[in-house]
């Protein structure tokens, strides 16, 4: 099982109190009011069955996305799921694919997905020399047989983007071998200007699937809610059929639903993180690290400190090791972007560590 991080109960039961949690990159606003509201009238309903189409949240969602994309989206050409990491298996039972192509380091569920199905994986190595960016010679390795490729806009943990021409050429190279392409883009909603980095426009190609959750950006990783969006129908009707019914709750619909309305809040979320992060990195390399630039609500970075985890675990900090990400190890670490108060108690924790 992939390991994550945000276990604050685990913290808790150890030490008698909640961390300052950095190992979970949740957005710094967390949930918008109408969401909160959204959820407690629909406690009231919960007594019943929630509807296991998700009919008006993909009506909803349609409707969203066809703003994005500029064409008509239709609710038969979403699904939605117990959060992304849900789909990311579904998708792969329903594909079953006998050869995947993996960047690494990225996500951990893909690979535990694909490895329940004994899908041979094919890991292209990011290099930190390029600070972790996907480059042109990926084009290589996406070869005929196979079936299935993840990429990651922006990418979690390294939070670097892949350049959107060279997304546009590995869509059209897995078109030419028949790949499904899946664009994870669950952390969009933190990086300034979105619409220049999304494939939402491009989802009339059959061969494109792309994620998008709304655990993160929400502030509803408790609620577990995300959605796939893809024009090929068939490939939806299959992962209907390949996990359990009812995997979103009247609640999580009801949520989704209300998040769809928060312009605003989801409007500012961007500039706010970016602004924030800068001033995080800064920090970070001030006191000696190595920082990754990224585009995300969290910060990849190095260091040779020993014990460096626990010793600001037991400052009352928490943060993300990398230590099982292919391609990272020992050394490397993740923190969330938090509110600019809670940063400088991160850094300033740091400073007594180092």
């Amino acid at each position: 099982m992939a390991k994550h991080g945000g276990n604050i109960e685990k913290f808790k039961r150890k030490y008698g109190y909640y961390p300052l949690d950095f190992s979970s990159n949740i957005s710094c606003l967390g949930m918008p009011g109408g969401v909160k509201n959204a959820l407690m009238d629909a406690a009231g309903k919960a007594v019943g069955y929630p509807d296991p189409e998700c009919y008006l949240l993909r009506e909803a969602i349609a409707s969203y996305v066809s703003g994005v994309v500029g064409d008509q989206v239709f609710p038969e050409q979403i699904y939605c799921g117990n959060g992304a990491a849900d789909l990311i298996y579904r998708l792969v039972y329903a594909i079953k694919p006998i050869k995947a192509l993996l960047p690494v380091p990225s996500f951990l569920e893909y690979e535990a997905a694909l490895q329940q199905v004994d899908c041979e994986i094919i890991y292209y190595e990011t290099k930190a020399k390029n600070q972790f960016r996907i480059q042109e010679d990926i084009l290589d390795a996406i070869t005929d047989g196979v079936e299935m490729v993840f990429i990651t806009q922006p990418n979690n943990p390294t939070g670097a983007f892949c350049d959107m021409h060279l997304l546009h050429d590995i869509m059209h190279r897995c078109s030419d071998v028949g790949a499904r392409l899946v664009v994870d883009e669950c952390f969009m909603e933190f990086v300034r200007e979105p619409a220049e980095h999304t494939m939402l426009p491009c989802i009339i190609d059959n061969n494109l699937v792309i994620l998008k959750s709304f655990t993160k950006a929400y502030g509803m990783a408790g609620v577990r809610l995300g959605y796939l969006v893809t024009r090929d129908e068939m490939l939806i009707d299959i992962v209907k059929r390949v996990g359990a019914p009812w995997s979103v709750s009247s609640l999580a619909q009801a949520a989704g639903i209300a998040a769809l309305h928060e312009d605003e809040f989801i409007g500012n979320l961007g500039e706010l993180v970016a602004e924030d992060r800068a001033k995080l990195e800064d920090g970070l390399r001030e006191l000696g690290l190595r920082v990754i630039p990224g585009e995300a609500n969290y910060v990849l970075f190095y260091t040779r400190k020993k014990d460096f985890k626990k010793k600001l675990e037991e400052r009352g900090i928490l943060i993300r090791t990398c230590i099982d990400y292919r391609g990272l190890g020992t050394g490397w670490y993740r923190v969330a972007v938090r509110k600019a108060e809670d940063n400088s108690k991160l850094l300033a924790a740091i400073k007594e560590v180092m």
